[in-house]
C-alpha cells in the first residue's frame, strides 16, 4: 500500500541555480504551498509546475527542477538546471543534409554567427531555434526556385540595406 510522504508545512521557498527566474515566481509557489497544512509530493509537484511553467512560457525548454531539499524543516529549496549554451558550432550541410567536407559553406561563418541568436553563456531558447530553422527553410525555398529568384531576393535585400543604411563592418567579414 502506498503512503504519501508528509513533511511540515512550507515556511519558505527559494530556487537555487537560477539566473533568470523572477522573485515573484518563488512568492507564487510559497503562496500556493501555504494553502496546504503539510508539504506533500502534491505540493512539490505544484511548485515544479509553477517554476517549470515559467521557463516554458519564455521558451527556455531546458529549465527544469532537478531536485528539492529542506522539506524536513519547511524551508524548501528547488534546485534548477537551466540549459546554458556552452558551445556554438555552425555545421554546413549539402542538399542531402550531409556535412560538407572541411565544414566550408557559401555563407561566411561570421555572418552565420551574427544572424543566429545562440551565444555562449545564454540559455537555450526553443523560439530562437525555431526562428533559425524557419530562416533556413526560407533559404532552401529561395534556392530551389532557381538562380533568377535568388538574384531577385538578394537585390531586395541589398535595396533594404541601402534604405536603412546597413553596412558590413570589417569584423563581420574577417575570419
Amino acid at each position: 500500500m502506498f503512503r504519501e510522504k508528509i513533511w511540515p508545512q512550507v515556511q519558505s521557498f527559494r530556487v537555487a541555480g537560477s539566473t533568470v527566474l523572477p522573485k515573484h515566481i518563488e512568492q507564487e509557489v510559497l503562496a500556493a504551498a501555504r494553502k496546504s497544512q503539510n508539504c506533500t509530493v502534491r505540493v512539490l509537484a505544484t511548485a515544479k509546475n509553477i517554476v517549470e511553467g515559467y521557463y516554458s512560457s519564455k521558451g527556455l525548454t531546458f529549465g527544469t527542477i532537478s531536485h528539492f531539499d529542506g522539506m524536513e524543516n519547511g524551508e524548501v529549496i528547488a534546485h534548477v538546471v537551466e540549459g546554458e549554451i556552452t558551445r556554438v558550432q555552425a555545421v554546413f550541410v549539402d542538399e542531402n543534409l550531409q556535412a560538407v567536407p572541411g565544414n566550408k559553406g557559401v555563407t561566411h561563418p561570421r555572418v552565420v554567427q551574427r544572424e543566429h541568436n545562440f551565444k555562449v553563456g545564454n540559455l537555450y531558447n526553443v523560439e530562437d531555434a525555431k526562428t533559425a530553422l524557419q530562416l533556413y527553410r526560407h533559404y532552401e525555398k529561395v534556392v530551389n526556385q532557381g538562380h533568377a529568384h535568388l538574384q531577385s531576393v538578394l537585390q531586395e535585400l541589398y535595396a533594404y540595406g541601402q534604405r536603412t543604411n546597413w553596412t558590413v563592418t570589417d569584423d563581420i567579414i574577417q575570419n
